[in-house]
């Protein structure tokens, strides 16, 4: 089981942060944070935003770095990408959920991420994919090489990083890579997915 923490969650499905646009106080709209009218003009500024990080990062690169690893390093230094955190650990979870924003409920998820290909009944993929997976890194190919959005899967693929940074390594991270077709993570892509809620004012203590 993988779960996934958030301190302030007023949404009612899980997204990454560039895919989720702010309505209210207790709605979120399902929609690319990224600016632009359409998926491919999002795409561009998404493709822009890697190629800027691989030249402006390279101080702290080895120019070794696989396509997947210089996206886990993005997710890592907190640019835009289609990730969704998680981990295989419940600790650093319910860290996440209970220790900031303390007027807004925090919310721990759990889903059975080997669930998530038959409920999606993805066609050639099954259980979690790593950094080395064909699959995984053919779906970054939209990305690292200035493709368009019908060259996306059309599923999410739950795949597991190398540890190659101290933080990831201590979180246990895992994540989620969401696609134009499915941006959201509800229980129609992972019908094992269950939601517990901690009440705001005293949820840290």
């Amino acid at each position: 089981m993988w779960p996934s923490g958030i301190a302030s969650c007023s949404r009612e499905t899980l997204v990454p942060r560039p895919l989720k646009v702010w309505l209210g106080a207790s709605t979120w709209r399902v929609s690319p944070g990224f600016p632009g009218e359409n998926e491919l003009d999002r795409l561009r500024i998404e493709q822009h935003m890697t190629q800027d990080f691989r030249v402006q990062a390279a101080g702290l690169l080895t120019g070794r770095e696989t396509d997947a690893e210089l996206y886990f390093l993005q997710q890592h230094y907190r640019m835009p990408t289609r990730l969704l955190d998680w981990t295989n650990s419940p600790l650093p979870a319910l860290f996440f959920a209970v220790t900031a924003n303390n007027g807004s409920d925090g919310e721990l998820f759990m889903m059975d991420a080997y669930q998530l290909s038959p409920s999606q009944k993805a066609v050639g993929f099954e259980g979690i994919a790593t950094a080395r997976n064909a699959i995984f890194e053919k779906a970054l190919h939209p990305i690292f090489r200035w493709q368009k959005p019908d060259d996306f899967p059309d599923f999410i693929i739950p795949v597991r990083p190398d540890h190659l940074d101290h933080r990831m390594s201590l979180q246990r991270s895992c994540f989620t890579f969401h696609v134009p077709k499915r941006h959201v993570l509800t229980r129609g892509e992972n019908s094992r997915c269950s939601r517990f809620s901690f009440p705001g004012p005293p949820k840290n203590t």
